[in-house]
Order: C-alpha cells, then sequence, then structure tokens
C-alpha cells in the first residue's frame, strides 16, 4: 500500500512538473518569441527584465523536477517493481546494465555527434531517427527488456537529452542575452 501511494504521489508530480516546463516551452516559442518582434526597444528594456528570468526560473526547473520524478518512477516501477524485462525469464545482466548507463550517459554520446555531424536540421531528424532505432533494438537485444522496459528507457533517453539541453544549452545561452 505505502509504494503504491509514493508510485501515485510521484507519477503526480512527474505529470504536472512536465506541464511546467513544456507549459513554458510553448510560451516562449508560441507567445514571447512573436510578441518580442513587435514591441520597441524602451518597452523591451522594461519588460523583459521582470517577465525572463522569471518565466526562465520556472522553465529550467520545471525540466529538472520533470527529470528527477521520472528517474524515480523509473527506479520503483521498472527497477524495483522488476518490469523492465518481459516476463519472469528476465534478468538483469551485463547487457542490461549497459543499456541503462547509455540511458543517461548517451546525453553526451548524443550531444557530441549532434553538433560535429547532424548540424543540418534534416540530418539531426534522420540521424535521431537512426540512433532511436539503435537504441530500441539494443534495449530488446542486449538488455532484454521487454515492450514497456525498451519505450520507457528510451522516453528516459529522450528526457535526459531535452533536460540536458534546458540546462546546459538554453540556459547558458540566455544569461549571456
Amino acid at each position: 500500500m505505502g509504494m503504491n501511494f509514493v508510485e501515485s504521489l510521484f507519477r503526480w508530480l512527474h505529470v504536472v512538473a512536465g506541464i511546467v516546463w513544456i507549459g513554458h516551452l510553448y510560451f516562449f516559442n508560441f507567445v514571447n518569441g512573436p510578441f518580442q518582434t513587435t514591441i520597441d526597444g524602451d518597452t523591451k528594456r522594461k519588460v523583459n527584465p521582470e517577465l525572463l528570468p522569471r518565466a526562465l526560473f520556472w522553465f529550467r526547473w520545471g525540466a529538472a523536477f520533470t527529470w528527477v520524478t521520472g528517474v524515480f518512477l523509473l527506479l520503483m516501477v521498472y527497477y524495483h517493481g522488476r518490469q523492465a524485462f518481459e516476463g519472469p525469464e528476465g534478468n538483469w545482466n551485463a547487457g542490461a546494465l549497459v543499456m541503462i548507463a547509455l540511458t543517461f550517459l548517451g546525453v553526451f554520446v548524443y550531444d557530441i555527434i549532434y553538433r560535429s555531424v547532424l548540424t543540418a536540421p534534416a540530418a539531426g531528424f534522420w540521424g535521431g531517427l537512426a540512433l532511436s532505432a539503435a537504441m530500441v533494438f539494443a534495449y530488446d537485444y542486449v538488455a532484454g527488456f521487454g515492450f514497456r522496459g525498451y519505450s520507457i528507457h528510451l522516453a528516459g533517453l529522450f528526457g535526459s537529452i531535452m533536460a540536458y539541453n534546458v540546462w546546459f544549452q538554453i540556459w547558458p545561452a540566455q544569461q549571456q542575452i
């Protein structure tokens, strides 16, 4: 009973943090971006120092809390609850441990590849698609994860890449502006 409550709590926290994060992403892309092109320099100097630091605070911490609660859910449901594997024959082996490490370290691999080879938008899309397919194959055949296991680990990889980009790409660029 206690574990179900904790799991439910973290699911709700994950969803709420995700809404805060993605809501602010939409705000920046669809509201603030077009709005900034319509205001004059004096208005920007007055509005932006008040508005943008507050919005960026919630954007970056929404990303952090979404990622942290997602990792806790992964630990509770898929590792502690052993739902990463399909059927009772699923086992923790070296392949599974390597793929779990790659889920969280893949952020750095992706960043290096994206900066060096996949710089054009079309190349980034097709390269990201190919890398995702390779990860699904490895989650299935190297780690022995079932459908739910490799789906959630791929989502964890995507979430890690997105949170990394917020904290280590977007935020430093915003501080320079």
